[in-house]
């Protein structure tokens, strides 16, 4: 039973650590590109935090990419 418990700790630890990273790296490859993926929380210039969408992208002057869901912020 104890097997059974560290198994699907480990589990659940591992599957939270993957998606704060690929959160993280997801941050910086906007940040470093001005491409950012839909969903990603990201801080804008004016002080505002949004939600990368469709809708947020045309509002701050992106273009959004329906091809690979991501939003094109040009510097």
């Amino acid at each position: 039973m104890k097997k059974v418990i560290f198994i699907l700790s480990a589990t659940v630890v591992f599957t939270l650590v993957y998606v704060y990273l690929s959160n993280i790296d997801n941050k910086d490859i906007c940040l470093d590109s001005g491409v950012c993926k839909e969903g990603l929380t990201v801080n804008m210039p004016n002080g505002n935090t949004i939600t990368i969408n469709e809708f947020s992208c045309k509002q701050y002057n992106g273009t959004w990419r329906s091809k690979y869901n991501d939003c094109y912020f040009k510097n």
